[in-house]
């Protein structure tokens, strides 16, 4: 899932459930689902509140102060404002959604897309595509395979805007500015969605993650971080990176004991930090401002981080 992406759009494979699904930030608060309950819990110290949600879900999408929750057979929307679910919607024969603003795209295992109102639920347009064989979203816009073409959707009208010059199954479909990165069954590439320019991307690399400004990729026997220019930053990276999330964007940081360091293109900023729990998994972590709060499989911590110093690349992480 694309957290960092929070206005743009959000892929879900219904019935394919991720670590961070669960929880999400926006702006100075963290939402969770908690045993059938969306909750949200403050960063800041204001008291959160619950609204209870149907009991098989298991993930959300938070943006312009409304929050998607959604499981295998039920979407659901909630006005962060009021505190309430505003509507729902079943999933019966759903596989994917492309969860955005104004509107989210729902694909039906029959090949009908279905674009729904973001704040209502209401249905917007519907059409059937011959074909059909998969959806993927790319920042704000959202693909659409029929038979062995890709065409760009117009969300909103739910009208083919382009055909793209793309063959094949893609995957991980991640953005930065008017560049695309994705992966093909053959092939990974940058797509230029202007000049549809394309470069081929080598060294047999995968994508492990994503965030506002850098990728992690890995090898066969190797990680690294390339920018979104396909610069490397750090041709072997060793320790165990975590995206943390914000209200403006995300990046990578790593644990050292009791220092963390934040990870930009230009260099690495160090910081002392306080934890109560130490847990070698952590499933979701969002930051505002010096405070970082931090989701585990079994609990949570707020961690408050402390400026140590900042310096440039000199050498690989």
């Amino acid at each position: 899932m694309g957290v960092w992406a929070i206005v743009g759009m959000v892929l879900v494979m219904v019935g394919t459930l991720q670590a961070a699904d669960y929880a999400g930030g926006y702006r100075d608060s963290v939402y969770r689902l908690i045993e059938g309950r969306f909750c949200e819990q403050r960063v800041a110290p204001k008291k959160g509140w619950c609204v209870g949600v149907d009991a098989a879900s298991w993930g959300l999408v938070v943006a312009f102060n409304h929050a998607i929750v959604y499981g295998d057979t039920v979407i659901q929307g909630i006005d962060l404002t009021r505190r309430r679910v505003m509507w729902q919607r079943p999933l019966a024969g759903v596989n994917r959604m492309a969860i955005g603003y104004p509107v989210i795209v729902v694909a039906r295992m029959d090949g009908r897309l279905m674009g729904l109102d973001f704040f209502n639920g209401y249905t917007q347009w519907e059409r059937q595509v011959t074909g059909y064989k998969n959806v993927v979203t790319v920042g704000d816009a959202v693909w659409v395979q029929s038979g062995e073409q890709w065409w760009v959707l117009d969300r909103v009208t739910g009208d083919w805007t382009r055909p793209l010059p793309i063959r094949g199954a893609v995957t991980d479909p991640i953005t930065n500015g008017e560049w695309v990165f994705f992966w093909t069954d053959t092939a990974r590439y940058m797509y230029h969605t202007t000049t549809h320019d394309h470069i081929e991307l080598t060294d047999g690399l995968r994508l492990v993650a994503a965030t506002s400004t850098l990728m992690e990729l890995a090898g066969p026997r190797h990680r690294e971080l390339r920018d979104y220019r396909n610069r490397v930053i750090s041709a072997n990276v060793g320790p165990v990176l975590i995206p943390v999330n914000g209200p403006q964007k995300s990046q990578f940081m790593y644990r050292n004991d009791s220092q963390l360091t934040a990870i930009s293109p230009e260099g690495l900023t160090h910081y002392e930090f306080t934890a109560t729990q130490n847990y070698d998994i952590i499933d979701y972590a969002y930051r505002v401002g010096n405070t970082v709060w931090v989701i585990y499989p079994s609990g949570q911590d707020v961690w408050t981080l402390t400026l140590q110093k900042t310096q440039q690349f000199d050498h690989d992480i």
